[in-house]
């Protein structure tokens, strides 16, 4: 803890004891003649250079106040270590920190008669400039002439101060007026305590010298009253302020900093991320740097629907595809576990947050500050994060930034946003420290074509199939909801989740959620059987948009080709025959012995428009492993 500045020596002197002879007497007046005597700004920052010199030893001090917002903050470097105390009165919290050591302590401002605050004793009000300085009319100061102070003109003022059994003279030297200084009045310069006072029995001097540098009027940055980035404080008390709910479904960009050492040296890694989360339909996705090659990203999509991790990764031999099973083993930001081997989909708010386990705790406010230009609030918690190799969990920091409820965001699909996540910083126990800055954060749901698993399957696992819709709609034919109407009711028609259902032209967004999945004759027959009997209705603005019956084909290859250039996955150089395969690389487990999944081609016609799209489903009598279905 800090223990020594100013006029901390005033909690020491109070403790003295046996015979004393004062060292001054208090004068009765000042000297009427006197320049108008200097004020103090009620808010400042300043440097100061302590010079004990009784005991032969220099500190550097910070101080920081603001009678306003009632806080106070010091700082302390002496003998190579830095210890700091920052005070909120407001909130009765004292948080004390060392460095050095990277540790810190949260205490109530007062505690007991005997425990030094700098910024006084009072556990709800900080103290005046005039009681923090001991600089004002009621301290009978006596001008004592001009002088030269570090080469600058100073008026110099004296008051005799007996405290007790001590008593020390006490000058303060201000720039005289006319002499330009960072305060348009006169700046403080210097301060000397010189005096004797008595402590068990023995009579001892003083001398210490103050010397303030860079003296700044006006209210300090607030991060200066805040927990240091990288730090969290047990007992952090914080303004009660609750983290902004964020939407269920989102998009964003985000640029990954990772800062770390490896053999003494340090090294920084930069990457760019996009990630997509729709907690209504269950699917997340997320794309990053393929970093075993030179070209490409890699694409993981996580289906919580049927539980199945889909990892693409592009490179120049084309898309390799690894088709793996969601478990309490995967390690990815959205799962969440139970830690009885089930699993679910993460809430926004529970990936917005420290990571639920032992030693965790959750997010407290810390404060404002600006990341980017941006005005933000900063939440901060600690967090255990276990090595998926050595299985070791690390204590990580957790600083969530998320821009103030005034600040507008016009990013994405949407226009007026508030309260958007900005960054997120994490210091880990380990030394590295990763950021995640995020832009273009779109609060609208996206098209489920987004998430595209069509590089996992080969082309003899898909199905064209055509129909069309009785009605002129084909002035609806882009919206969003003809198409999530349409979507849906073919996902339901075809008894498949809608991550199955891809490449619609125009594109198609929708999912619902059905088990148990068809194979694809099934689904084809199913979704056949529908339009032919009637029943396949889009529900779109209060009407009931019916097939035409006869209008259902079928067959490897589309009646209308799709105008874009074919992908290796979407048509063959020739026609599919026995050991006909893809030349897309699937790994891990395979889409027809293991996963079973296929691919079935939809085209639906309105009115001469042709729409494409792919299904994909799961055949029966596949599940490889257990897996908690989400309500």
């Amino acid at each position: 803890m800090l223990s020594w500045f100013i006029f901390c020596f005033l909690a020491g002197l109070q403790a003295s004891f046996g015979n004393y002879v004062p060292i001054c007497q208090q004068a009765s007046e000042r000297n009427v003649s006197s320049p108008e005597l200097p004020t103090f700004p009620t808010a400042f920052s300043t440097s100061v250079e302590v010079n004990i010199v009784n005991k032969n030893y220099t500190a550097i001090y910070k101080e920081f106040y603001d009678l306003a917002a009632n806080k106070g903050s010091l700082q302390r470097t002496k003998d190579g270590k830095t210890t700091r105390s920052i005070y909120d009165y407001s909130l009765d919290e004292r948080i004390d920190l060392d460095m050095s050591a990277q540790n810190c302590f949260v205490s109530s401002i007062y505690v007991g008669p005997h425990h030094f605050n700098f910024f006084g004793n009072n556990n709800s009000h900080i103290e005046s400039v005039s009681q923090l300085f001991h600089f004002a009319k009621r301290f009978n100061e006596t001008y004592m002439g001009v002088v030269s102070i570090r080469g600058i003109r100073c008026n110099h003022w004296r008051a005799c101060v007996v405290h007790g059994n001590s008593s020390y003279y006490l000058d303060y030297y201000f720039s005289v007026p006319g002499w330009k200084t960072s305060w348009p009045n006169a700046t403080v310069v210097r301060a000397v305590y010189n005096g004797t006072s008595v402590r068990g029995g023995a009579s001892h001097d003083f001398y210490n010298i103050y010397d303030f540098f860079n003296f700044r009027p006006g209210s300090p940055n607030p991060s200066e009253f805040q927990l240091p980035s990288g730090y969290f404080c047990a007992g952090l008390k914080g303004l009660n302020k609750t983290v902004p709910k964020v939407p269920s479904a989102f998009s964003v960009n985000f640029e990954m900093v990772l800062r770390g050492t490896r053999r003494n040296r340090t090294f920084f890694v930069d990457s760019n991320w996009q990630e997509i989360y729709d907690l209504e339909k269950k699917l997340f996705l997320v794309k990053y740097p393929n970093w075993f090659s030179s070209h490409g990203q890699v694409v993981t999509i996580h289906d919580f629907n049927t539980g199945i991790s889909y990892n693409i990764s592009t490179g120049k031999t084309g898309p390799v595809c690894n088709i793996s099973a969601l478990s309490s083993l995967t390690r990815s930001w959205d799962v969440y576990r139970d830690g009885h081997h089930h699993i679910r989909m993460k809430t926004t708010h529970q990936l917005f947050n420290t990571p639920q386990r032992n030693g965790s705790s959750p997010l407290i406010y810390k404060g404002s500050s600006t990341v980017r230009g941006i005005d933000v609030d900063i939440w901060v918690g600690k967090g255990m994060i276990k090595n998926r190799t050595s299985n070791e969990s690390t204590e990580t920091i957790f600083e969530y930034s998320f821009s103030k409820p005034k600040w507008i965001f016009m990013a994405g699909s949407q226009t007026n946003q508030t309260q958007v996540p900005v960054r997120l910083d994490m210091y880990r126990s380990d030394g590295r420290h990763l950021m995640f800055n995020m832009f273009n954060f779109d609060a609208k749901a996206a098209e489920t074509t987004a998430f595209d698993i069509k590089p996992c399957f080969k082309w003899d696992e898909q199905r064209y199939v055509q129909f069309n819709l009785k009605g002129n709609y084909a002035k609806y034919a882009a919206s969003r909801e003809f198409k999530l109407s349409l979507s849906k009711t073919i996902s339901e028609a075809a008894n498949v989740t809608i991550i199955r259902v891809n490449g619609m032209r125009p594109v198609v967004d929708a999912e619902v959620t059905i088990y148990p999945e068809n194979g694809l004759k099934d689904a084809v027959g199913t979704l056949k059987k529908t339009v032919q009997s009637g029943a396949f209705k889009v529900n779109f603005q209060t009407k009931a948009i019916p097939a035409e019956k006869s209008s259902f084909r079928e067959g490897l290859v589309p009646a209308t080709p799709p105008p874009a250039p074919p992908r290796p996955t979407e048509k063959p150089t020739g026609k599919p025959g026995p050991g006909d395969k893809s030349e897309v690389k699937t790994k891990g487990v395979s889409s027809g012995a293991a996963a079973g999944i296929s691919i079935l081609m939809l085209v639906v016609g309105i009115f001469g428009g042709l729409v494409v799209a792919h299904v994909i489903m799961k055949r029966r009598g596949t599940s490889l492993f257990q897996y908690q279905r989400q309500a």
